[in-house]
């Protein structure tokens, strides 16, 4: 598909906006740490045994001690890199809808995607970002299959020595990859059947999967001794004991008790079930309609994705509901959902999507979904965590409120974002 000249300068500007949203961000978490959670944890190492998400905090220290690069430097420097990868290869994705203007600006401003983590900043610096990062590129690969641009053979040479190790890495790193695992066996099925190419990569799933949960199950955490060696090493790095501590072993009631709390808070609670299921409506069901649409209308070159796949993909990520921070689950959810939606090549433009045939009606519901869509993008955001009743966490934020926050905290400091104080980040939270 072409793209024409003012398309390409709209792609650009879009581009550009998000990426000088992020680069405030950038530039005030080299001179702070704005997640301190994330920042404490990403220290877990291999110094007193293996532990699941040890790997980042080994190589994070072994920089420190051989090159004499604060671990605050590369945290700052691993996610500036990863954030702005994901930005250049989401908007690459989903640039098939730029014909679309109302369609693209949706997708590529929308708070449960790209600027989740932009509008709460307790979703900034987490490790989900590689999961995505993973999901993105894989459907990007894929789109090249379907284009023709990519052979079958050098696709399968992609999955085996790229994104399996690329997976293992990332498991390593942090265990949520596990529960997108079968996101990526979905798009390598799908890729190899479009091929009629019969291959075994379901077993190559399995079996990763299984040795994924032995090694969460049977290695995941450090005995006290251990864990206490570890806290007491890294003293000097100022860090918060508590997200380490969260590794420690435990019995399976702790474990137990621990999951029934946290799906207590989430949905039992009338308060943060409205919310979820408010956030959940206006994440996801708009990307699986939008899905819908393209489907049943014939806009793809190949018919071989189904609704249900999204179904199926969709039910790991429901295990944000005993695990916590429900919000990042609805953000890999929704990345999840329209990166399949957005695999496959268009054979045409979406010129429109309409439902009735008045020309009346039609401007009547245009100028509604325009009024929705804008108060949706610049009004509203899908805060990363937790118990939001309890926190007095709402459904209002977004753009407008980021911005103008950012500037008053700025400005109180005269500029200097040295002179930021902590106490300003439960502002730049909101």
């Amino acid at each position: 598909m072409t793209y024409s000249k003012s398309d390409n300068k709209f792609y650009i500007y879009c581009f550009l906006i998000i990426f000088f949203l992020f680069s405030s961000i950038f530039i005030l978490s080299f001179f702070h740490i704005l997640n301190m959670w994330a920042f404490s944890q990403s220290h877990l190492n291999y110094s007193q045994g293996f532990i699941k998400r040890g790997l980042f905090g080994s190589l994070m220290l072994w920089f420190d001690s051989f090159f004499n690069i604060p671990t605050k430097y590369f945290f700052w420097f691993f996610f500036t890199i990863l954030n702005t990868l994901n930005i250049f290869l989401f908007l690459k994705l989903i640039k098939k809808f730029i014909h679309n203007k109302i369609i693209f600006i949706f997708i590529a401003f929308n708070p449960a995607l790209l600027l989740f983590s932009f509008y709460d900043l307790g979703g900034y610096a987490r490790f989900d970002s590689i999961s995505i990062f993973l999901i993105i590129l894989h459907s990007i690969i894929a789109n090249k299959i379907y284009e023709n641009k990519l052979k079958i053979n050098q696709y399968q040479n992609y999955l085996y020595f790229l994104f399996f190790p690329l997976i293992t890495i990332s498991f390593l790193i942090h265990e949520i990859q596990l529960f997108t695992l079968i996101f990526h066996f979905i798009i390598a099925n799908n890729v190899f059947n479009f091929k009629e190419k019969n291959n075994k990569v379901w077993l190559t799933f399995l079996i990763i999967t299984i040795v994924y949960f032995l090694i969460l199950f049977f290695f995941g955490s450090l005995d006290q001794t251990s864990m206490s060696r570890m806290i007491q090493d890294l003293h000097n790095k100022e860090l918060w004991p508590e997200p380490l501590l969260q590794f420690q072993t435990s019995s399976f009631k702790e474990i137990k008790n621990s999951y029934e709390h946290i799906f207590t808070y989430n949905a039992l609670s009338p308060y943060n079930l409205r919310l979820y299921i408010f956030f959940y409506t206006i994440a996801v069901v708009p990307f699986i309609l939008l899905f819908f649409f393209l489907t049943k209308n014939n806009y793809y070159l190949s018919n071989n994705l189904k609704v249900e796949h999204i179904f199926i993909f969709i039910i790991p990520l429901l295990a944000g509901w005993v695990i916590g921070d429900l919000g990042r689950w609805i953000n890999i959810t929704s990345f999840c959902i329209i990166c399949f939606a957005s695999q496959i090549p268009l054979r045409k433009k979406i010129s429109s999507i309409k439902f009735i045939k008045q020309p009346y009606q039609i401007l009547c519901v245009n100028l509604l979904i325009i009024t929705i869509i804008t108060i949706y993008l610049l009004f509203i955001r899908i805060p990363h965590c937790c118990d939001l009743e309890k926190k007095n966490i709402g459904i209002w934020g977004g753009f407008f409120n980021k911005i103008i926050t950012i500037i008053k905290v700025v400005s109180d400091t005269k500029g200097n974002l040295r002179e930021i104080k902590l106490s300003n980040y439960s502002y730049l939270n909101k």
